[in-house]
C-alpha cells in the first residue's frame, strides 16, 4: 500500500456567474518557515547505557553507599564515556553528536565543545601541557590506531603510520614528548610527533595492556592478563608487580594515577573482600618501590564501572567514574535515539530488573527467576510525539507489580495512569495510544505473575486521561481459552489489531506459543477476523505462531513477526501478503527459519513516511545473544541497516518510531472587493509537510457574520456546507489539497474567514494549521472611487541654529517579551444547533522569544465542546515558542444546545519575559440565539396565504420553509434581514388535506424553528357568494 509520491491535486475553478475568482498559486504566500522541527526518534526498552559519574570527597571518609550523580546536567542523559581528567579539564568520548563516538572537551566554566567529527574515538587523553588530545581510533575492522586533536578541535592528524600494526590504548610521558601504548601484547612508544615504535616490554605471555605514565616520573603501569589481571610497573627498561608481597592477591584494571603522582587509581573486584562487585580503589605511593600498603575503597556502585579520573585536590577533590547510567547493573531503561543512530538517551525511567544470568540463558528473559520481571515491556509515542506511554514493574522483589505510565517525550513529568477498575494483583501492559490521543488500548492480566502462576490476559479500551476503562474485548465462541495481547491501533482509528494464542509447555518442557494475528473494529471490537489464517490460505491448519502487529501509516497493511525469523506484510484491502525478511523468501502460510540471518526480526515499529520499519533482531543465532535496533526496508523488503547503532552495547528491545505530521493551510490574505449578493471563489491550500502519513485529514471553515458559504468543491474526499468542514481523508506526506470555497458577500463590512486543518495523528507544529482570509463586502450602490488629492508643497523656511547634541543615551535594556492574549467569537451571536468558533490569538509584541507558553481555557459553561485544537484539553493548550511579532491561533469549536449567553476567557502564561502582563488575560462574550418562527394566522382554509415571521435567524443565511402534512409550494429562501428577522408568505394549495400540521423554516448553522398551523375546510356564505378557491 505505500507509495512514494509527491503528488498535488489543484482543483479546476470555475467562473462563478456574477462572482470573483480568487487565484493562488502555489509559490505564492508560503507558510512562515520557524526553526526546523526537532530529530525523528525511536524509544525503546534497553540497558547499558552509559554516563559519567562524579564522586566529591565526602567529609566523613570513604567508603559510602551514596550513588555517584552525573557529572553533566543534561536531561535525558546522552551516551559519555571513558573520562579522563587533567588541570582542571575533562576530556571524554559521546555519541551525542553522530552515531560513533567522538572526542569531546568539558571546559573548567562547564561547557561541553565537541573536538572531532566522523570519527570512532576511545581512551582520549590530554597532555601535559593541556593543548592536544590523543586518542584511540578504531578501524573499520576493529583495531586500533592513535590519532590527536588540538584542543580547540582543529589540526587533526594521525600518530599511527598508514598500515602499521594496531595500537591501542595512548597516554603520555611527563615532557609530553611521546606516547606509549599497547601493541601485539606489549607496551611500546613513539614520538608524539611521529616516527618509529619501540618495544618497552617484553612480558612472557604477552597481555600487557592499558598502560599509564606517570604525571612527573618516567615510570609507566600497565595490566596484565584478562578477567583477573594483575598491575605491573614498567621502570628503567625492567617490569616488576606494582603491589608487594602482603597485597599480592590484588587484581586490577584501568589504573589512572593521581593528579600529584603519589597514589592510583584503578578498578578491581575487590578480591581481599567478599563482595564481587568491582570498586575504585586508591593506592598510596609513588610506584617507585612495591606497593605494600591497603588499597583503599572509594566507590562501589552495582553498575558497570570503567575510566577513573581524578579533578582537583588530591585530597579534597572529585573522583570521576564512566558507569552504565541506571541504578544497578540488570536495569531495564526507558531510552530513545535519532534514526541514523545519533544521539542514544537514558530518560530517566527505570522499567524493569531482568534476571542478572539473563546473559547466559535466554530462557529468563520471558521466564525469571527470583522475583524478577519479564521483558513483557512495551512504549509507544503519543500521537503528537509529546508524551509516551510505557509500562514499568514496582515494588519489591517477590510482590511486583507492573502498571502503565504516561510520561513526557523526554522522560520527564512521569505519571501512572490509574485503571478505574484494577485489583491489587493486576499486571497491565502492551499500551497502545488511540490515533486522537484519548484513549489507550492496554492488556491485563488478573493475577498478574509468570505463567503458570497467573490469570488469562484481556484486552481492554481505556480513558487516556482518567483511567476510565471504555469497553472490552470479548473472544469469540470456540476462542473463550485464548489469550489476547499486543493491541495495536491503525492510523485511521479504525481497527484495532491484536495478537490471540495460547501459551503452554509440551511434553518435553519446552514452551509451545499459538498465536494468531485478528483484528476487530476499533469502536466495538466487534467482528473480529483472524488474520493469520488468511495470511495462511491454503496451508491448512495454519501452524504459525504471529505476534506484535503495526499498521503502515496509511492504515492499509498489518505487519507482524513470524517465528522463527520472518517479517511479514499483509495488504488489508487486497488480502495479500508478502515477506520483508528474509529478503526473497515467499513462504506466507508456514514457519520460517533463517540461518543465515537476520534472526528473529520482531516488535516493529512504522517510520512516519512509511518507508522503513525499526525492529528488533538479534545479534547472533545463539538465543543468547542480546537484540538491537535494525531498519527494513518496506518498499523492497530485507535490511536497511542491519544495526542502527553499531557501538551501542546492552539489550534495545520494543521499539516505537515517533510519528509526527506537520499539517498545513494556504489562503490568500484577501480577496477583491464583493458587492452583496454576489460571490467570490477562495481556493483553500492543505498541505502535508511530513514526515508522517495524514491518515485522516480535515478542514474547517469559521465564517463571520456578513457573509455565508454556499459550496466547498474538493478533488479529494468530501466537503459539507452545513457542517463547514472537509474530509480530505489520507495525504502523503509532501501532497497539496486545494479546496474551493464559494462564499457570498451579505452584509457590508471588512469580513475575516478563518480556516483550521486538523489531522487524526496530531500535529505537534500548530503554527501554520490556521489561515485566515479578508473579503471586503461592500453594498451595490457604494463607490470605492477615492476623490483626487492635492499636494501641497512644504513651505520653505531657514532653519535654526542646530543646539548642541545632547549627550549619548543609556544602552538600551535588554529586549523583553511581550506574550499578549486575544479572545474572539465567532459569529456572534451564534445560534443554537450551529457552530461558534473561539478564537484565541496570542501575540508576542515585544523584542524577545516568548518562551514557556501556555494557553489556559475558561469556555462558556454548558456548552457543549464540537473540537479542540490539536494538543489541548477543555482547560489548557501548550503554546511553541513564539519569535517577535509571531502569533499563533486557536480555535475551540462549540455546539450551542440552548440559548442564552456566557464568557470565553483565557490566561496566557509564561516561563520567560514578559513587558507587560497586563495583556496576558482577555475575554470575549458569547451570544446564544434560538430561531423561532409564528404564523399570523395560525390557521387558514386551502386557498389561504398565511404570513410566516421569524426572529433571532442567521443573517442574509438562506431560510426554507416547509411544512408536514401538506404540499410546499415551490418558493425561493428568504433572506433573513441584518437584525435576523424576516415575513414570508406560505400558500395552502387549493385542493391540499385539511387538518393539524407544522411549519418548519431550515437552513445551514442552526437548529430548525416549528410552529404549528391548522387547516379548515372552506365556508359557504349567501346564494350566489362562493368563496373563491
Amino acid at each position: 500500500m505505500f507509495t512514494r509520491f509527491r503528488a498535488v491535486v489543484v482543483a479546476v475553478v470555475a467562473v462563478l456567474l456574477g462572482g470573483v475568482v480568487v487565484v493562488l498559486h502555489s509559490g505564492v504566500a508560503p507558510a512562515q518557515q520557524d526553526d526546523p522541527p526537532p530529530p525523528q526518534r525511536i524509544a525503546y526498552a534497553g540497558t547499558e547505557h552509559r554516563g559519567i559519574g562524579q564522586f566529591p570527597a565526602p567529609q566523613n571518609g570513604y567508603p559510602t553507599n551514596a550513588p555517584s550523580p552525573p557529572l553533566l546536567p543534561d536531561r535525558p542523559a546522552h551516551f559519555d564515556d571513558e573520562v579522563s581528567a587533567r588541570g582542571g579539564l575533562v576530556v571524554f568520548v559521546s555519541m551525542r553528536a553522530e552515531k560513533l563516538p567522538q572526542v569531546f572537551l568539558r571546559q573548567r566554566d562547564g561547557s561541553v565543545v565537541q573536538l572531532t567529527e566522523g570519527m570512532y574515538a576511545c581512551h582520549p587523553q590530554l597532555t601535559p601541557d593541556l593543548g592536544t588530545v590523543v586518542f584511540q581510533q578504531v578501524r573499520g575492522d576493529g583495531s586500533g590506531e592513535l590519532w590527536a586533536v588540538d584542543v580547540d578541535g582543529t589540526n587533526l592528524r594521525r600518530i599511527t603510520p598508514e598500515g602499521a600494526d594496531p595500537e591501542e590504548w595512548p597516554t603520555i610521558s611527563p615532557d609530553g614528548l611521546r606516547v606509549a601504548f599497547s601493541a601485539g601484547g606489549q607496551i611500546r612508544s613513539r614520538p608524539l610527533a611521529g616516527g618509529p615504535s619501540t618495544q618497552l616490554t617484553d612480558e612472557p605471555g604477552g597481555g600487557a595492556g592499558e598502560p599509564v605514565w606517570h604525571p612527573t616520573e618516567d615510570r609507566i603501569v600497565y595490566k596484565v592478563g584478562a578477567g583477573r589481571a594483575r598491575l605491573r610497573v614498567l621502570e628503567d627498561g625492567a617490569s616488576r608487580d606494582f603491589f608487594a608481597e602482603n597485597q599480592a592477591g590484588w587484581n586490577g584494571r584501568w589504573p589512572v594515577w593521581m593528579p600529584d603522582g603519589q597514589g592510583l587509581l584503578f578498578i578491581s573486584c575487590g578480591c581481599l573482600e567478599e563482595d564481587p562487585r568491582e570498586g575504585v580503589y586508591r593506592v598510596a605511593g609513588d610506584g617507585g618501590e612495591p606497593v605494600g600498603a591497603a588499597p583503599q575503597l572509594l566507590l562501589r556502585e552495582d553498575r558497570q564501572v570503567s575510566a577513573p579520573a581524578w579533578i582537583g585536590d588530591p585530597l579534597t577533590g572529585t573522583l570521576l567514574i564512566a558507569r552504565t547510567t541506571a541504578s544497578v547493573r540488570n536495569e531495564v531503561r526507558l531510552q530513545d535515539i535519532q534514526p541514523d543512530g545519533t544521539d542514544p538517551r537514558d530518560l530517566g525511567i527505570a522499567l524493569a530488573l531482568e534476571h542478572p544470568d539473563i546473559a547466559s540463558d535466554s530462557r529468563l528473559l520471558f521466564k525469571p527467576t527470583g522475583g524478577y520481571d519479564p521483558w513483557t515491556l512495551r512504549q509507544t509515542y503519543s500521537p503528537d510525539g509529546r508524551k509516551i506511554v510505557y509500562t514499568a514493574f514496582e515494588g519489591p522483589l517477590g510482590s511486583r507489580l507492573q502498571r502503565i505510565w504516561t510520561a513526557n517525550a523526554d522522560g520527564s513529568d512521569p505519571v501512572r495512569l490509574n485503571v478505574s477498575d484494577r485489583l491489587p494483583t493486576d499486571w497491565e501492559f502492551d499500551p497502545a495510544w488511540s490515533p486522537n490521543g484519548e484513549q489507550i488500548a492496554i492488556t491485563r492480566r488478573s493475577p498478574g505473575g509468570i505463567r503458570p502462576d497467573n490469570g488469562p490476559s484481556r484486552i481492554a479500551v481505556v480513558d487516556a486521561s482518567t483511567g476510565q476503562v471504555l469497553r472490552e474485548l470479548v473472544a469469540p465462541p470456540g476462542a473463550e481459552d485464548q489469550e489476547d495481547t499486543q493491541p495495536a491501533w491503525s492510523p485511521d482509528g479504525r481497527t484495532l489489531s491484536f495478537t490471540r494464542g495460547v501459551v503452554f509447555d509440551d511434553e518435553t518442557g519446552t514452551e509451545v506459543r499459538d498465536n494468531h494475528i485478528w483484528t476487530a473494529d476499533a469502536a466495538t471490537l466487534g467482528n473480529q477476523r483472524d488474520i493469520s489464517e488468511i495470511v495462511c490460505g491454503a496451508a491448512s491448519p495454519c501452524e504459525v505462531t504471529d505476534d506484535s502487529s503495526v499498521f503502515s501509516p496509511d492504515s492499509g497493511d498489518l505487519v507482524f513477526n513470524r517465528e522463527q525469523d520472518a517479517l511479514i506484510s499483509f495488504d488489508l484491502d487486497r488480502e495479500t501478503c508478502r515477506v520483508l525478511v528474509p529478503q526473497g523468501s515467499t513462504q506466507c502460510g508456514a514457519p520460517v527459519v533463517n540461518g543465515s540471518g537476520p534472526f528473529q526480526p520482531r516488535d516493529a515499529a512504522f517510520s512516519p513516511e512509511g518507508g522503513r520499519l525499526v525492529v528488533s533482531t538479534r545479534r547472533g543465532a545463539a538465543s543468547e545473544q542480546p537484540e538491537t535496533l535494525a531498519l527494513v526496508d518496506f518498499v523492497d523488503g530485507g535490511l536497511s541497516e542491519s544495526r542502527v547503532n553499531y557501538a551501542l552495547p546492552g539489550r534495545q528491545k520494543e521499539p516505537s518510531w515517533r510519528i509526527t505530521v506537520d499539517l498545513a493551510v494556504r489562503a490568500p490574505s484577501s480577496t477583491p472587493e464583493v458587492t452583496t449578493g454576489r460571490g467570490v471563489e477562495i481556493p483553500v491550500v492543505v498541505a502535508n509537510n511530513g514526515p508522517g502519513v495524514s491518515s485522516t485529514t480535515t478542514l474547517t471553515v469559521v465564517p463571520p457574520e456578513g457573509v455565508r458559504v454556499d459550496e466547498l468543491r474538493t478533488p479529494q474526499g468530501t466537503c459539507d456546507v452545513a457542517e463547514l468542514a472537509c474530509q480530505l481523508g489520507v495525504l502523503q506526506p509532501d501532497q497539496e489539497v486545494t479546496v474551493v470555497v464559494v462564499v457570498t458577500g451579505v452584509t457590508a463590512g471588512r469580513r475575516e474567514i478563518a480556516w483550521g486543518v486538523a489531522g487524526g495523528v496530531v500535529d505537534p507544529e500548530v503554527a501554520d494549521n490556521s489561515a485566515r482570509t479578508v473579503v471586503p463586502v461592500v453594498d451595490a450602490q457604494t463607490s470605492t472611487t477615492a476623490p483626487p488629492t492635492t499636494t501641497v508643497p512644504p513651505a520653505t523656511t531657514t532653519p535654526p541654529s542646530s543646539p548642541p547634541p545632547p549627550p549619548p543615551p543609556p544602552p538600551p535594556a535588554p529586549p523583553q517579551a511581550g506574550p499578549a492574549l486575544a479572545v474572539a467569537v465567532r459569529p456572534n451571536p451564534s445560534y443554537v444547533g450551529g457552530r461558534a468558533s473561539v478564537v484565541y490569538t496570542v501575540r508576542n509584541g515585544g523584542g524577545a522569544n516568548a518562551t514557556g507558553l501556555r494557553l489556559e481555557l475558561a469556555l462558556p459553561r454548558g456548552i457543549p465542546v464540537a473540537a479542540l485544537p490539536p494538543g489541548c484539553s477543555a482547560t489548557a493548550c501548550a503554546l511553541r515558542d513564539l519569535p517577535p511579532g509571531g502569533t499563533q491561533a486557536l480555535t475551540v469549536v462549540l455546539a450551542p444546545v440552548a440559548p442564552g449567553q456566557g464568557t470565553a476567557r483565557g490566561v496566557v502564561r509564561t516561563t520567560g519575559s514578559d513587558d507587560n502582563a497586563a495583556d496576558n488575560a482577555a475575554t470575549a462574550q458569547l451570544r446564544v440565539l434560538l430561531p423561532r418562527i409564528v404564523a399570523v394566522p395560525p390557521i387558514g382554509e386551502p386557498g389561504f396565504v398565511t404570513s410566516v415571521r421569524g426572529l433571532d435567524f442567521p443573517p442574509g443565511v438562506p431560510v426554507r420553509l416547509t411544512w408536514k402534512p401538506g404540499i410546499t409550494a415551490t418558493a425561493a429562501p428568504t433572506l433573513p434581514r441584518p437584525d435576523g428577522s424576516f415575513i414570508a408568505q406560505l400558500l395552502i394549495l387549493p385542493k391540499d388535506q385539511t387538518g393539524p400540521r407544522v411549519i418548519t423554516a431550515s437552513g445551514d448553522g442552526f437548529r430548525p424553528a416549528t410552529t404549528p398551523f391548522l387547516v379548515v375546510p372552506g365556508t359557504i356564505g349567501p346564494p350566489d357568494m362562493v368563496n373563491r378557491r
